[in-house]
């Protein structure tokens, strides 16, 4: 049986992400996907609690709708409960292949719904290994992903920083904005300008 993670609050309807929590540890996280894999709903909760908002805002990023980033980050709790056995730490960090299943199933929303408004980002997220990505994942790197790394390598450094910022770790603008202390607007330039820039490169 798949738990119920969250309930709307009665008159309303809709996913209702966590608020950011405070940082857990990789070993916190670990611990809390061994007790989902053998069936804890508890660990489950808590996994949901202290990642959800995070979580949610990579959906969003990707889907660019608010309705359709509901609907996955939910059904990536399902997954997560579904397949906790199969993550292996030596492989990459606990949150990387939370984020990992996340970005999957949006782009699978994407095309679900025949939306290619967000190519550029699929071509980043479908190209490149996970953030951290393990031996397994870097070995059979594409040759599509080793050059758009080399596309990234050319652009200016704040556009390049706003790229793997975003795509690779997962940040929303807001993050975007606080680690390198500019301005919303500027930061969501630099990263629209830089994925132009890729696009650019990879049709050379």
């Amino acid at each position: 049986m798949i738990p119920t993670l969250q309930s709307a609050p009665t008159g309303t309807t809709g996913y209702r992400p966590f608020p950011a929590a405070e940082r857990m540890s990789d070993e916190s996280l670990e611990m809390l996907l061994s007790a989902t894999a053998a069936g804890d709903v508890d660990a489950l909760h808590t996994v949901y609690e202290r990642t959800s908002a995070k979580i949610f805002a990579v959906v969003t990023q990707v889907v660019g709708r608010r309705d359709w980033a509901e609907d996955v980050t939910q059904d990536v709790y399902v997954r997560v409960w579904r397949q906790a056995h199969r993550y292996r730490s030596g492989r990459g960090r606990p949150m990387t292949w939370i984020i990992t299943i996340a970005r999957n199933l949006a782009i699978d929303r994407i095309r679900a719904e025949g939306r290619r408004r967000h190519s550029d980002i699929d071509d980043l997220i479908e190209a490149l290994p996970a953030d951290q990505a393990g031996p397994e994942q870097s070995a059979i790197a594409s040759d599509e992903a080793r050059r758009l790394k080399s596309c990234v390598d050319e652009l200016e450094e704040h556009y390049r920083v706003c790229i793997r910022l975003a795509y690779w770790q997962g940040c929303s603008h807001s993050e975007l904005a606080d680690r390198l202390g500019k301005p919303l607007g500027t930061v969501k330039s630099w990263t629209r300008r830089g994925l132009m820039m890729l696009r650019q490169c990879l049709d050379r």
